[in-house]
C-alpha cells in the first residue's frame, strides 16, 4: 500500500479491483495482488480497507443489495453496477468517514464513467433507499 491517493482515485481503484474479481473470477486477494504486480489501479490504505471490508461482509452486503432490487434479479445486475454497489455499501457501513452522500455521489460518477447509459440512476436510487432504510443519512462524521 504505497502512497495515499485522493479519495476519488482510491474509490475508482477499489472499484476496479472488485470488478476485476467479479469479472475474472479471481479471489479478491488475488485481484489485489495482481493489481500491485501489474502496477495497475494499486490500492492505498482506504481502498484496500474498503475492498477487504466487502470481502469480510460479502454475504451481508449482497443480501442488503438483493433486498432492495425492484424489477431485477441479483444475477441479472450488470457486473459494473454490482461492483459499484458493493463498494458503496462496504464504505458506508464499515468505512471510517461515514459520509454516505459523498460515497453515493462518487459511485454515481463512476457509474457514468464505466456503466451503461442509465446505470447511474439505478445505483443512485438503490443506494438512496438503503441509506434511508438503515438511517445512515442521520449519521455525522467522526
Amino acid at each position: 500500500m504505497g502512497q495515499k491517493l485522493q479519495r476519488r482515485q482510491s474509490r475508482e481503484n477499489a472499484f476496479l479491483v472488485l470488478f476485476s474479481s467479479a469479472f475474472g473470477g479471481e479471489d479478491i486477494q488475488e485481484s489485489i495482488a495482481l493489481s500491485r504486480e501489474m502496477e495497475e489501479f494499486t490500492l492505498d490504505e482506504f481502498g484496500e480497507k474498503t475492498v477487504l471490508d466487502y470481502q469480510a461482509h460479502a454475504q451481508e452486503i449482497d443480501q442488503m443489495i438483493q433486498e432492495r432490487l425492484q424489477g431485477w434479479t441479483f444475477q441479472r445486475l450488470p457486473k459494473v453496477s454490482l461492483a459499484l454497489l458493493r463498494l458503496a455499501v462496504s464504505e458506508m457501513l464499515y468505512g471510517e468517514e461515514k459520509l454516505p452522500g459523498v460515497t453515493i455521489n462518487e459511485v454515481v460518477e463512476l457509474a457514468k464513467k464505466y456503466g451503461g447509459e442509465d446505470d447511474y440512476q439505478f445505483i443512485n436510487g438503490l443506494l438512496g433507499k438503503l441509506v434511508k432504510d438503515l438511517g445512515l443519512a442521520q449519521q455525522t462524521p467522526c
